[in-house]
Protein backbone atom coordinates (compact mmCIF):
# COMPACT_ATOMS: atom_id res chain seq x y z
CA UNK A 1 0.00 0.00 0.00
CA UNK A 2 1.98 3.36 -1.26
CA UNK A 3 1.72 6.37 1.50
CA UNK A 4 0.72 9.22 0.64
CA UNK A 5 1.76 13.07 2.34
CA UNK A 6 -0.94 15.58 2.56
CA UNK A 7 -0.20 18.94 4.29
CA UNK A 8 -1.87 22.64 4.84
CA UNK A 9 -0.54 25.84 3.96
CA UNK A 10 1.42 25.62 7.46
CA UNK A 11 3.36 22.49 6.38
CA UNK A 12 4.67 23.98 2.69
CA UNK A 13 7.83 24.88 3.90
CA UNK A 14 8.63 21.78 5.25
CA UNK A 15 8.05 20.01 1.75
CA UNK A 16 9.52 22.23 0.12
CA UNK A 17 12.97 21.74 2.35
CA UNK A 18 12.35 17.79 1.86
CA UNK A 19 12.65 18.17 -1.85
CA UNK A 20 16.01 19.69 -1.79
CA UNK A 21 17.39 16.98 1.08
CA UNK A 22 18.71 14.51 -1.32
CA UNK A 23 20.50 17.16 -3.70
CA UNK A 24 22.47 18.31 -0.68
CA UNK A 25 23.17 15.06 0.47
CA UNK A 26 24.83 14.78 -2.65
CA UNK A 27 26.09 17.25 -2.69
CA UNK A 28 27.91 17.04 0.42
CA UNK A 29 28.78 13.63 -0.46
CA UNK A 30 30.97 14.82 -3.17
CA UNK A 31 32.18 17.02 -1.05
CA UNK A 32 33.41 14.76 0.75
CA UNK A 33 34.64 12.36 -1.33
CA UNK A 34 37.08 15.72 -2.61
CA UNK A 35 38.33 15.98 0.71
CA UNK A 36 38.73 12.42 1.11
CA UNK A 37 40.29 12.56 -2.29
CA UNK A 38 42.65 15.44 -1.77
CA UNK A 39 43.62 14.13 1.89
CA UNK A 40 45.03 11.07 0.49
CA UNK A 41 47.20 12.17 -2.52
CA UNK A 42 48.79 14.84 -0.19
CA UNK A 43 49.41 12.06 2.38
CA UNK A 44 50.80 9.28 0.07
CA UNK A 45 52.48 11.87 -2.03
CA UNK A 46 54.24 12.45 1.52
CA UNK A 47 55.09 8.90 1.57
CA UNK A 48 56.99 8.66 -1.88
CA UNK A 49 58.47 12.06 -1.28
CA UNK A 50 59.88 11.59 2.55
CA UNK A 51 59.16 8.01 3.44
CA UNK A 52 62.26 5.71 4.60
CA UNK A 53 63.55 3.66 1.84
CA UNK A 54 65.47 0.79 2.30
CA UNK A 55 66.19 -0.98 -0.93
CA UNK A 56 69.15 -1.11 -3.05
CA UNK A 57 71.45 1.60 -3.79
CA UNK A 58 71.92 2.50 -7.07
CA UNK A 59 74.15 5.48 -7.31
CA UNK A 60 72.54 7.92 -5.51
CA UNK A 61 69.43 6.86 -5.75
CA UNK A 62 67.67 4.50 -3.17
CA UNK A 63 64.98 2.13 -4.51
CA UNK A 64 62.19 1.37 -2.19
CA UNK A 65 62.42 -1.76 -0.64
CA UNK A 66 59.30 -4.55 -1.15
CA UNK A 67 56.61 -3.46 1.07
CA UNK A 68 57.15 -0.07 0.59
CA UNK A 69 55.81 2.99 -0.99
CA UNK A 70 57.89 3.40 -4.17
CA UNK A 71 61.05 5.98 -4.21
CA UNK A 72 60.73 9.12 -5.97
CA UNK A 73 63.63 9.25 -9.00
CA UNK A 74 62.18 11.42 -11.83
CA UNK A 75 59.08 12.96 -10.09
CA UNK A 76 56.77 11.21 -12.86
CA UNK A 77 54.94 8.92 -10.61
CA UNK A 78 54.14 11.67 -7.98
CA UNK A 79 52.63 13.62 -10.99
CA UNK A 80 50.35 10.99 -11.59
CA UNK A 81 48.70 10.52 -8.45
CA UNK A 82 45.29 11.19 -8.51
CA UNK A 83 41.77 10.51 -7.62
CA UNK A 84 38.42 10.71 -9.64
CA UNK A 85 35.11 10.95 -8.42
CA UNK A 86 32.33 8.96 -9.45
CA UNK A 87 28.91 8.96 -9.13
CA UNK A 88 29.02 7.13 -5.50
CA UNK A 89 32.50 6.53 -5.16
CA UNK A 90 36.22 7.88 -4.51
CA UNK A 91 38.62 6.21 -7.08
CA UNK A 92 42.26 7.14 -5.98
CA UNK A 93 45.20 5.59 -7.97
CA UNK A 94 48.37 6.42 -10.30
CA UNK A 95 48.34 6.86 -13.83
CA UNK A 96 51.82 5.83 -14.66
CA UNK A 97 52.31 3.23 -17.07
CA UNK A 98 54.15 1.11 -14.33
CA UNK A 99 51.93 1.57 -11.72
CA UNK A 100 50.24 -1.36 -11.64
CA UNK A 101 53.70 -3.00 -11.55
CA UNK A 102 55.06 -1.59 -8.57
CA UNK A 103 51.50 -2.38 -7.25
CA UNK A 104 51.41 -5.95 -7.89
CA UNK A 105 54.62 -6.44 -8.71
CA UNK A 106 56.30 -8.65 -10.71
CA UNK A 107 58.35 -12.05 -11.55
CA UNK A 108 61.55 -10.05 -10.56
CA UNK A 109 60.28 -7.54 -8.33
CA UNK A 110 58.13 -7.79 -4.99
CA UNK A 111 54.86 -5.48 -4.59
CA UNK A 112 55.63 -2.09 -3.40
CA UNK A 113 51.66 -1.33 -2.73
CA UNK A 114 49.83 1.97 -2.46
Amino acid sequence: MPFKITGGRKNSKFFVSIDGIANHTNQGIKEAFRRVGSDLKKEFKQEVKNGIKTGRLYGSHRASAPGETPANLSGHYLKSIGTRLGASQLVFGNSAKYASYLEKGTKRMKPRPV
